[in-house]
């Protein structure tokens, strides 16, 4: 989003999470954004932008795994 002032990032452990449906919410105005305290597993997370107009529409979704987890 133009003029992005800080950004929202969703996770969920589930492969649909969105603005609506997530486990937790981060905000940060900062980048890069480290994150301590997801469990251990695979995680999904979708990241939005904010600006003086709100806040925009969500990335396609990504994955990461967290701990001693291996990915499929």
């Amino acid at each position: 989003m133009r003029g992005a002032t800080s950004y929202y990032v969703y996770a969920s452990t589930s492969g649909s999470v969105s603005k609506t449906s997530y486990v937790q919410r981060l905000g940060t105005d900062t980048s890069p954004l480290i994150v301590t305290s997801l469990a251990n597993g695979v995680w999904y997370f979708v990241v939005t932008a904010v600006n003086s107009y709100g806040e925009g529409p969500p990335s396609q979704v990504a994955s990461a795994c967290v701990g001693p987890y291996l990915c499929p």
